[in-house]
This record gives C-alpha cells, sequence and structure tokens, in this order.
C-alpha cells in the first residue's frame, strides 16, 4: 500500500507525494518534510470518519499525526465562543486558565503516517 500526501499551492501546483511505508529511506524523508512543512505554516488534514481533521502535531520519531478528538474539538470550540472578550480575557487560554500555563488541552489521538492520506494546504492556496 502507498501512503501518500496531497499538497495544495498556488504558486507550485497541486502535487501528491507518495511513498512506500516499508522503505526506510523513503519514512525518514517523509518525515523531514512533513517536520519541514508544519515549520513554515502548512495546514495539514487528515480524513477521519468522513470528515477532515487537523493535524495539531506531528511526532517525527514515531512517525505519527497528533489530531484532537472530535468530541474535545467541539467541546473546545464551544468553550471558546462563550469566553468573555476583552483585555483580560486575551491574557486567558481557551480553557479558562492562564494564556502559558502546563498541561493538557485536548484528549490526543494518533494516526501512524504510513496508513493515513493527508492533505497539506500551504498559506498561498487560498481560501
Amino acid at each position: 500500500m502507498k501512503a501518500g500526501l496531497e499538497i495544495l499551492n498556488v504558486g507550485a501546483g497541486h502535487r501528491t507525494v507518495e511513498f512506500d511505508p516499508e522503505n526506510e529511506a523513503e519514512r525518514e524523508r517523509i518525515g523531514a518534510m512533513i517536520t519541514d512543512m508544519i515549520k513554515r505554516g502548512v495546514s495539514i488534514f487528515v480524513e477521519v470518519g468522513g470528515s477532515h481533521v487537523r493535524v495539531r502535531r506531528f511526532l517525527s520519531q514515531f512517525h505519527v499525526y497528533v489530531i484532537d478528538e472530535p468530541e474535545e474539538r467541539a467541546a473546545r470550540e464551544a468553550a471558546d465562543e462563550a469566553r468573555p472578550r476583552g483585555t483580560q480575557a486575551a491574557a486567558l487560554c481557551h480553557c479558562g486558565r492562564p494564556k502559558r500555563h502546563r498541561g493538557a488541552h485536548f484528549k490526543a489521538k494518533v494516526l501512524a503516517v504510513q496508513r493515513t492520506r493527508a492533505v497539506a494546504v500551504a498559506r498561498t492556496a487560498g481560501g
């Protein structure tokens, strides 16, 4: 099975990168590519249950995408809408704690890069 990553970009056009998950050199190459893309601000989405979910982090040492659990994402968005606006509110995190607190915000789910089709959207892709 070939795993892959589709890259949408207005300047460079639509590209598809496929790799063989059994080939260690290709896995390392795609891992370095994904890490670089995230550092440059590219949004990566994976398909989960028929909808696309944004990747929160990429763990290159394990070759996995980290995403929110769907119900946690909905709860976080509801908390963001209910949070008061203003100068004091800007210093708070979406969970109500100080902006730079320690601790988890969401329950994470990991998806292996080898078994996941992903779409990367660069900032120049429009929309």
